[in-house]
């Protein structure tokens, strides 16, 4: 049997453990929450099949050994739990949500202790995980140059940014990743998660043979967002909100095909990640450190925008 902590059971936590709850492994499946009614839905102490979930109120309740811990909490006190987990038990593997932090010196710090204890990390930048993107990563191999515009409106800039940094970092095989200017409107809006800011405009930057990206959300219009991929070889529009792709490749002549992109929802992505991880060691998502340095990236600038547009704190405030 594993052991399996989730830590953080909100709305997201929630589709996490659902997900989890579905996996054929023996497993004992502990939840820690600040809310202790977060797992109202569940039955706590009973059997899920060959699954046991309960609830625990301090770290010192969870298993000595863990196989696999979820970190599905919001971004700010993400360190100090971590801190605590590895202080209480042995941690073998780690999934953590993004954003990963929002202090700078806070990604060294988490990095020397999982390289220090061993413990294998990865990022839920869950795109990478999906079958659609990675049959698009194979029809791209073979393209020399890429240009991508991603575009909609109020789908978030600062907290989902990282899901986009990351997917265009796998489409085109990079491993160096820039961002080059961040173009945001000066005003700094409320999250919808409470507590939290939001921001509005454009990110670009360059990775590997994509010459050029702009990751762009515009504010008090909820456009869909499209991804628009420019190659050598054909052009690529993903319309994720439809599940559609419409490619324009050329054999020949340019053919126009139109296809579906199914995108799974997080409550079907879990438990595959989850036992990729336990029985293989491995997993089709960034690991920590590819995705720490995404992060830092992205986070770094973002801390002076908000430090110049009247942020006290030194952090980024988004999760």
């Amino acid at each position: 049997m594993y052991n399996v902590v989730i830590i953080g059971v909100g709305a997201l936590g929630r589709r996490h453990l659902s997900s989890i709850l579905n996996s054929t492994l023996d497993l004992d499946v502990c939840c820690y929450d600040i809310n202790g009614h977060a797992l109202e839905g569940f039955e706590w102490e009973n059997t899920y099949n060959n699954k046991k979930l309960t609830m625990v109120k301090a770290f010192k309740d969870l298993p000595q050994t863990i196989d696999f811990a979820l970190f599905a909490m919001t971004a700010n006190g993400r360190r100090e739990m971590f801190d605590q987990l590895i202080e209480h038990c042995t941690v073998k593997n780690i999934l953590f949500e993004k954003v990963l932090f929002q202090k700078v010196e806070d990604y060294e710090h988490v990095a020397s202790k999982l390289n220090e204890l061993r413990i294998k990390a990865w990022v839920n930048c869950a795109r990478r995980q999906m079958n659609c993107y990675q049959d698009l990563k194979k029809e791209l191999e073979s393209a020399k140059e890429m240009r991508v515009n991603i575009s909609g409106g109020e789908w978030g800039l600062g907290c989902n940014a990282i899901h986009e940094i990351d997917l265009i970092e796998f489409l085109s095989g990079s491993s160096a990743t820039k961002i080059d200017k961040l173009s945001l409107l000066p005003q700094i809006a409320d999250s919808k998660r409470k507590g939290f800011k939001e921001v509005y405009g454009t990110i670009s930057g360059h990775s590997g043979k994509c010459s050029y990206f702009s990751i762009t959300c515009m504010k008090e219009t909820h456009v869909p967002s499209v991804m628009t991929i420019s190659t050598d070889i054909g052009q690529y529009i993903v319309f994720e909100e439809n599940q559609k792709l419409v490619c324009m490749t050329k054999s020949g002549e340019y053919d126009l095909i139109e296809r579906d992109f199914v995108m799974p929802y997080q409550s079907q992505m879990t438990q595959f990640v989850m036992e990729d991880i336990l029985l293989t060691g491995e997993s089709r998502l960034a690991k920590y450190d590819v995705s720490s340095r995404l992060h830092l990236e992205f986070i770094e600038p973002l801390i002076k925008f908000f430090n110049k547009n009247g942020w006290e704190s030194n952090s980024c405030p988004i999760t």
